[in-house]
């Protein structure tokens, strides 16, 4: 390449971040300098190192990141994605060639992984597929991470929508700090902007009366909120609805998940056209309901219009009792029980009465939860629910229950048959857990490989078996939950209600079987009672180089 091309490449080419080993490292940084490009960030590091600096800097375009030092990788990579945003194009460097590990690492959204130490020519036709896969440039879908989409709406007017819409955004974009968009979709009189405290244009408008969605224009007029930028606003001034085409609606969701890593929509109680396709498509919804019979009837006529959620959804019935007067003395028209048994489902969370401090704190800017504590934690809880995130569970554990798969679900799924709390809380101290901190706890990411070993022995363990195969069960356990094993087996083995085959090295599973069988180099190499293998087993196992040593041969 000549200079001219070279500092072409330079002007032309996305901005590029690196956290990588020290020898990688130097090898992309070199690969660049000879391209003429530089680099945002070139740090020694991985995973951890490049999340900590996304928290404090925008994301790059290219995102090379080294994953080898991770333990879970593919969990710990979708969490750097959506941090990152869709935009970002991050490409994942292991130390082990691996094809259910490329896998599954695109299907978390990597971009492309790659085995250290890395051709020259492959960072080369990296940095080509990386710009000439721009998100500006209405990128190639295949290749494309997309953003969640959240609905929020009221079943009749003054549910407070745009004030859990703002707070949602606000906390997502703040405490996950995942990029994020509100987007007012009450164009009469939509408030967000003054919520959050921002000037609005009709950036809105304008998208909408285009023949097709134009990814600059929406780059344009989305404003930003604060210095990180991590919460922007797509609105427009207050005027007349203008008919919308639901598939341009449509399209837009779908740009704006290209865009974002998470999208708001504040869907007035109204419901303009378009608005239906938007809530039965969000990846959540959430329909905001107060105890009155008037709210009763519009939440049973909402839920009629839009069906059974889609398969993924995650649809919340929330009541939120904010309306003037709702105080702590006041009772609601219905209760809870009533309103749930008029609409035939279950109300799914319930916001704590703010009182007026919501409102009040617009009078030093904008909508912030801080002086209503009780409402903010709610906030919280509900973002995780819709995130699907661990800390759903924090504020309403039956919520988290009836939606997530908590280690209490999995393990009465596991029973098949009625499991009680109680039974649940035994299996787990049966393999070494805490119940009362397991009990609730999501199945995902932040659970470490020895806690998921565990949680797999106890749903085992959950039901019945004429045989249950252990594959060396004592792996990734410490000594104490290793006794409480053994206990539960010997137990099993006592009351001889199921026949147990246990794949092991350890000498107290070994001791406890009624036959053993030694196989080595894949052959059988004895078979029998324990009193007949035993022995065999204790002679095999001396060290043939230390018998060789004390006999004077070595």
């Amino acid at each position: 390449m000549d200079k001219e091309n070279e500092n072409n490449a330079s002007v032309e080419g996305i901005t590029t971040a690196v956290f990588c080993r020290e020898g990688d490292l130097k090898q992309f940084t070199d690969v660049f300098a000879r391209l003429g490009r530089s680099c945002t960030a070139a740090q020694k590091g991985g995973m951890d190192e490049a999340q900590a600096w996304l928290t404090q800097h925008d994301a790059p375009g290219l995102l090379i990141v080294d994953i080898s030092a991770s333990l879970f990788p593919v969990p710990a990579l979708a969490d750097l994605a959506a941090l990152a945003g869709p935009g970002c194009r991050i490409v994942a460097v292991g130390a082990e060639e691996n094809v259910e590990l490329y896998r599954s690492l695109l299907s978390a959204g990597a971009f492309d992984y790659l085995v250290s130490p890395v051709a020259d020519a492959l960072v080369v036709e990296l940095l080509n597929r990386a710009d000439s896969d721009r998100w500006l440039g209405m990128p190639d879908a295949s290749s494309v991470r997309v953003g969640q989409t959240i609905a929020v709406t009221g079943a009749a007017g003054g549910a407070g929508t745009s004030t859990v819409a703002a707070l949602l955004g606000r906390w997502i974009a703040e405490a996950a700090k995942y990029p994020t968009l509100l987007v007012d979709f009450d164009r009469r009189k939509g408030d967000l902007a003054l919520l959050l405290g921002l000037k609005a244009d009709n950036g809105l408008a304008g998208i909408l009366s285009a023949a097709e969605i134009d990814y600059r224009l929406i780059a344009r007029t989305v404003l930003a909120d604060g210095e990180k930028k991590r919460l922007s606003l797509l609105a427009q001034r207050p005027g007349p609805e203008t008919p919308v085409d639901p598939q341009l609606l449509l399209q837009l969701g779908g740009a704006l998940c290209e865009l974002f890593s998470v999208s708001i929509w504040d869907i007035p109680s109204h419901r303009p056209a378009g608005s239906a396709e938007i809530l039965k498509n969000a990846d959540g919804c959430v329909i905001l309901i107060d105890y009155t019979v008037s709210n009763a009837r519009a939440a049973k006529i909402l839920l009629a219009e839009l069906g059974a959620p889609q398969p993924g959804q995650r649809r919340f019935l929330v009541a939120n009792a904010c309306r003037a007067g709702a105080g702590k003395r006041s009772k609601p028209v219905l209760t809870r029980e009533e309103f749930e048994n008029f609409l035939g489902v279950k109300v799914d969370f319930e916001l704590p009465n703010a009182g007026t401090v919501l409102d009040a704190s617009l009078l030093h800017g904008a909508l912030t939860s801080q002086a209503a504590p009780a409402f903010a934690r709610s906030i919280e809880a509900l973002a995780c629910g819709l995130l699907g995130r661990a800390g759903a569970h924090s504020a309403a554990p039956g919520f988290a229950e009836r939606y997530f798969p908590t280690v209490m679900k999995l393990l009465k799924l596991a029973a098949k048959d009625e499991l009680s709390d109680k039974e649940c809380c035994d299996l787990l101290t049966a393999v070494g857990l805490c119940a009362k901190d397991y009990i609730y706890r999501q199945i995902d990411g932040t659970l470490s490989g020895g806690e998921m070993k565990r949680i797999e022995i106890a749903s085992v363990l959950a039901k019945e078996h004429s045989l249950c195969i252990f594959d060396e069960p004592e792996a990734g356990i410490d000594l104490w939950s290793f006794s409480m094993l053994i206990q539960k087996f010997e137990e099993i083995h006592t009351e001889k209600k199921q026949s147990l085959i246990v794949i092991s090295h350890q000498e107290k599973i070994i001791n406890m079987a009624d036959r053993i069988m030694i196989i080595d180099g894949g052959e059988i190499k004895k078979i029998g009672t324990k009193d007949e293998v035993l022995p065999y087993l204790n002679g095999v196992q001396k060290c043939h180089k230390c018998v060789e040593r004390l006999e004077g041969r070595a």
